[in-house]
């Protein structure tokens, strides 16, 4: 099926998923998620009418903007942070949602003061206590947020995670519900609002297996790859 054949299936599904909870005016930002595709898919997700195209590779996605520098694309950069690479992507993307520890926050913080540049992230967070993923630790999350929000040049949107895989509707939605209380838990803490510094407004959560289940505990961003445009392909 073609991307266009996919995506209008993956809507029906997202609106009845926001229909189901009764969250009218929810909103979900359906992130094409297109890793080691070549430039051939993402210009065909865009073609589609979808703008948001996630990446997790630094050379790939460096290479993949320089080509489709010509199309209206919000780049989102979803792999993991390494510090020596931090520099080649500052200011490149609409929204980096990986930012998961100390170390990270002051190099993004020493760039922003260079660079001048504001750069919207995401505090990514390891809601299921893997040791496989990252993603700093519910008890340190309040920290994290803290520094976050006192490092000039960082703009915090929201959470973002990668839960365990489950097949249990229930199970899964109990990881997505953790990350939304997070959310409002340090809102509250840190007194975030539209009228009060940054509003964390997005809960980036659910991919090709479980977008539903996330969807239906607030979800703002799925990221979308195999039911969207394929398996990934292997070098």
């Amino acid at each position: 099926m073609s991307v266009a054949s996919n995506l209008k299936i993956i809507q029906e599904k997202i609106d009845q998923a926001i229909l189901s909870t009764g969250g009218s005016n929810q909103s979900v930002t359906i992130m094409a998620v297109t890793k080691t595709k070549p430039i051939q898919v993402v210009q065909d997700v865009v073609a589609a009418g979808l703008l948001d195209i996630g990446e997790n590779y630094v050379q790939e996605v460096l290479e993949k903007q320089n080509h489709l520098a010509d199309l209206p694309i919000r780049w989102h950069f979803i792999g993991s942070l390494q510090s020596k690479k931090i520099s080649q992507l500052w200011g490149r993307f609409h929204l980096i949602h990986t930012v998961d520890r100390e170390k990270v926050v002051k190099k993004m913080g020493a760039l922003a003061q260079q660079s001048q540049v504001i750069q919207p992230i995401l505090m990514q967070v390891n809601v299921g206590d893997e040791a496989s993923k990252s993603g700093v630790s519910l008890g340190e999350a309040s920290d994290l947020m803290g520094l976050i929000l006192e490092t000039p040049g960082l703009e915090p949107r929201g959470l973002m995670t990668m839960p365990p895989l489950s097949e249990i509707e229930t199970e899964a939605r109990s990881y997505f519900s953790t990350l939304a209380k997070l959310r409002d838990k340090l809102s509250a803490e840190y007194g975030l609002s539209p009228k009060n510094g940054p509003q964390l407004s997005e809960l980036s959560m659910g991919t090709s297996h479980d977008y539903v289940w996330a969807i239906k505990e607030g979800a703002t961003i799925v990221r979308l790859g195999t039911v969207l445009v394929g398996a990934r392909s292997y070098p």
